[in-house]
């Protein structure tokens, strides 16, 4: 047999081959797209019918819902336990100073007297040494004190603020319960509240209750 005519006999044997594969492809069965389709519709339909349900322990009427508010800038200036706490707090800042400022003025005096001998060549070697030591000694001391101050005056704020602040927070979980209140909030100069009603401020109430409470401990 020739060339040619094997090459005949392989190209008509491949247009069979593709013929054959083309039949069966196109006689593969189909998946059921209506019945897929319609379990994909199915499934975002019960989705969304979930998302449309939520749980009902977690859902809220806040229509009903008894919210008030308290203006914090007017407790805090009005409440006699704030103002006296802060009058104690002055007085103390006042004693520590004054300790303070003793030793600094009779260190200026140490040291005044001591450069006046130096200048006049009334000191010995070793009582300027002696002077000398002794001003180091107060620099120091001075330094120390004023550490001790400033740290005496910061955590006094922070425990009489801790105080203050437990104080009203225990009246007021007492004073939401009696008055059936859902929510109190806040409000002060630009905080999370800019304007509510004046219906709902129960500020003078609160703060007269609170000074009252704070009159009869005092006695």
């Amino acid at each position: 047999m020739s060339n040619k005519t094997l090459s005949i006999v392989n190209i008509v044997i491949s247009l069979v081959l593709i013929v054959a594969v083309v039949f069966l492809f196109l006689n593969k069965p189909k998946a059921n797209t209506a019945d897929s389709s319609s379990e994909i519709q199915d499934s975002s339909a019960n989705a969304k019918v979930d998302l449309m349900n939520p749980n009902d322990s977690i859902a809220v009427n806040f229509s009903d819902l008894k919210v008030v508010y308290i203006n914090t800038d007017t407790l805090w200036n009005q409440y006699e336990f704030v103002t006296n706490t802060l009058k104690n707090l002055e007085r103390e800042q006042t004693r520590l100073q004054s300790a303070y400022e003793s030793k600094m003025m009779k260190l200026e005096k140490d040291y005044t007297e001591y450069m006046e001998k130096g200048k006049a060549n009334m000191l010995t070697l070793k009582q300027q040494q002696e002077m000398e030591t002794s001003l180091e000694k107060q620099q120091l001391e001075i330094k120390q004190l004023e550490d001790e101050v400033t740290n005496k005056l910061i955590v006094r704020k922070q425990e009489l603020n801790q105080q203050i602040n437990d104080t009203i927070l225990a009246f007021l979980n007492r004073y939401r319960v009696i008055n059936g209140y859902d929510v109190i909030f806040q409000h002060s100069y630009l905080s999370g509240i800019l304007t509510a009603t004046p219906q709902i401020d129960i500020t003078n109430d609160v703060v007269g209750k609170l000074n009252s409470e704070y009159r009869n401990f005092k006695k």
